[in-house]
């Protein structure tokens, strides 16, 4: 199914999209900050005077300060100098200091409000002829006297706080649309990483879901066809499986039918009395007739083990421990070596030396989930192969016991360990390396040409489907190879 197609939109134009709502949100707040700041340098009351408020209070006590006796600083607003002067230009008293006090006289004289630098300069006539001079300035201040000594300027305090909440209300601003693009965007991906996990997993049956956002609905589209691809190659190759395998099973049952009749006449040749050359042949033939039968019968196996999946079922660990050991010492006997059962317990009788499963509790014992029949055909092929490659006299030793596994400190599982130890010449370096490998020859340390090379894959692909694995090497002192399956137990703390 194709991906919806809708109005879309590119990754520029969705950016630039939030970048001009970002920059139309710092203009209308650099508007909002200016008039914040307007409105608390002309408040009226409140923490701060306004600006023109010395002005004001002058206004106010002309008047006063024109027919007063004596110009107090009560008629003068706080942060105003001011001085009275005789009509010779003699300062009376006043707070001007030396320097200030011929400038204003100056400035009186020709009339000149405006201060050199900062501040405004007023001049009232008093009705006994002097002079009274004032010089204020338009700035905001605090309230409270005091606060002007020990705060920084009061202006200066209103422009750090404008400058501080417009960057603050900016930062807040561009948070608020990151996280507003950022939403839209994980939006948009999920469609695409949902598309991708399916994919990883084999699940093909799903439909894409479109997207508004032009560049993603372009690598939908590319995942869509690479679904259809994948599902299309994914049949196919199922199809050339099931044809492959339905042709070797057919090729094993042709093959079966003439082995099947020269077997008989082999055998009905050796009922008559043929000569010794005769016997001989007749032998090699019989021998040639197994070795393909079991060939065919691994074949089988390998094609049963793709095609069918057994159901798994729990099975009591002490009840497979019997199984195993029994299974072992049945084949030892048909071949006529010995079968050693060890155990850590160097002093247990035959019956004591398995795992402690046997022995255990109900409650603490342990469960397996598995399919039996498999379990045991891989513990045939590895038991099979040791009795084929050690040596008759020395036999194959035998060991089950409980592991647990820790990866990095933590507890990963536990196992029911099934070793089997044969006194042949053991692995080759290559046999390590690719022994489980289907079909895999080796070299001629443990492989002759009644050994087809599928006993230790069998056996491998058994264990993973199981949950455990399967395990092989030389043993330490050399004398020869140890296999072992590690079955895991169904009641794992990791699980």
């Amino acid at each position: 199914m194709e991906v919806k197609s809708g109005k879309k939109i590119t990754l520029t134009g969705l950016f630039g999209k939030y970048i001009l709502s970002f920059t139309g949100i710092v203009i209308l707040l650099a508007f909002f900050c200016f008039f914040v700041m307007l409105g608390t340098v002309t408040m009226i009351g409140g923490p701060l005077l306004p600006a023109n408020y010395a002005e004001q209070v002058l206004a106010e006590n002309g008047e006063e300060i024109r027919n007063a006796e004596r110009v107090t600083e009560k008629l003068i607003p706080a942060g105003t100098l001011y001085g009275v002067f005789s009509e010779d230009g003699k300062l009376l008293y006043g707070n001007f200091d030396e320097k200030e006090e011929k400038t204003a006289w100056d400035k009186y004289r020709k009339d000149n409000k405006y201060a050199d630098g900062k501040g405004y300069y007023s001049f009232f006539q008093r009705k006994n002829g002097e002079v009274c001079i004032t010089k204020y300035f338009i700035e905001v201040r605090y309230a409270k006297e005091r606060w002007n000594q020990i705060l920084p300027p009061a202006e200066q305090l209103t422009t750090w706080f404008t400058i501080g909440l417009f960057v603050i209300l900016t930062v807040v601003s561009g948070f608020i649309l990151s996280r507003c693009f950022a939403r839209r965007m994980k939006k948009q991906l999920e469609g695409l990483c949902k598309a991708t996990e399916k994919i990883a997993a084999n699940d093909l049956e799903f439909e894409s879901r479109p997207s508004e956002i032009q560049e993603i609905g372009d690598v939908m589209m590319s995942l869509e066809k690479m679904k259809l691809a994948l599902k299309a190659s994914l049949q196919q190759q199922w199809e050339s499986e099931q044809q492959k395998n339905r042709q070797i099973s057919a090729l094993a049952h042709d093959i079966k039918t003439p082995l099947t009749v020269v077997r008989g006449n082999a055998e009905l040749l050796s009922e008559g009395e043929p000569g010794e050359e005769e016997q001989e042949c007749i032998r090699e033939i019989l021998k040639n007739v197994d070795y393909m039968e079991q060939y065919l019968d691994s074949m089988r196996q390998v094609l049963r083990g793709r095609e069918k999946e057994e159901i798994k079922k729990l099975v009591r660990a002490e009840e497979l421990t019997r199984k195993l050991r029994e299974e072992a010492e049945a084949l030892g006997a048909a071949e006529k070596i010995p079968v050693i059962l060890e155990s850590r317990n160097p002093n247990a009788g035959k019956e004591e030396r398995f795992s402690a499963y046997e022995k255990a509790d109900s409650e603490s014992t342990g469960e397996i989930l598995c399919c039996i029949d498999e379990v045991m055909r891989a513990w045939k092929n590895i038991l099979g192969n040791a009795l084929e490659h050690t040596d008759s006299a020395q036999g194959i030793h035998i060991e089950i016991r409980t592991e647990e596994i820790a990866e990095d400190g933590r507890f990963s599982g536990s196992y029911l360990v099934a070793l089997v130890r044969d006194h042949g010449p053991g692995f080759s370096g290559q046999a390590l390396v690719y022994g489980a490998e289907p079909f895999f020859s080796g070299d001629n340390s443990r492989h002759d040409r009644t050994h087809q090379g599928l006993g230790l894959s069998i056996a491998d692909t058994f264990m993973k489907k199981q949950g455990g694995f399967l395990k092989f090497e030389n043993s330490e002192d050399g004398s020869g190879a140890e296999v072992s399956l590690w079955i895991k137990t169904a009641d794992n703390k990791g699980d």
